[in-house]
C-alpha cells in the first residue's frame, strides 16, 4: 500500500493524528489551522497566523512561490512538520510530529512527488512501517 500526502491541504485546518491509525498519515497530519488573510509575500519570510494571532505556519517564498523549509506549529507554540520546498513544488526533507511531540512520519520528496524510504512511527516513537517509494 502507498502512502500520499496531499501537499495542497498544507494550509487547510489541522486535527491530531486518530489513535485507532498510528501509522497511516492523512491529508490533516501536514495540515495547519486556516490562516488569517494577510498580504500575500512576494520574496521573503511568510508568517500566517490563526484568528487570534498564533504563529500556524512559516516559510520563504521566492518570486511568490514557497522556497525552503516550511515550518507548521501546533496550538501550543510546538513544531508539527517541516517540509522543504524548491521553487513552490516539495522537494526535500518533510517530516511530521504527533500531538505529543513524537515523530509520526519522515521521507523525502523529489520534484513534488514521494520519494525513497518513508518511515512511520507510533505514538510511542517506535518504529513501525518502512515504505519505499
Amino acid at each position: 500500500m502507498k502512502y500520499y500526502l496531499l501537499p495542497v491541504l498544507f494550509l487547510l485546518a489541522c486535527n491530531a493524528p486518530k489513535p485507532s491509525d498510528p501509522i497511516k498519515p492523512t491529508t490533516d497530519s501536514i495540515a495547519t489551522p486556516a490562516p488569517v488573510d494577510s498580504p500575500a509575500v512576494e520574496d521573503g519570510l511568510e508568517q500566517l497566523r490563526t484568528a487570534d494571532g498564533r504563529l500556524s505556519m512559516e516559510g520563504y517564498k521566492r518570486k511568490g512561490q514557497r522556497h525552503g523549509v516550511w515550518t507548521s506549529y501546533t496550538q501550543d507554540g510546538r513544531v508539527k512538520s517541516r517540509t522543504a520546498y524548491t521553487d513552490g513544488k516539495l522537494d526535500g526533507d518533510c517530516v511530521v510530529f504527533r500531538e505529543n511531540g513524537q515523530l509520526y512520519y519522515q521521507g523525502s520528496y523529489k520534484n513534488g512527488l514521494e520519494t525513497g524510504e518513508w518511515k512511520f512511527y507510533g505514538p510511542d516513537g517506535a518504529l513501525e512501517k518502512t515504505v519505499q517509494h
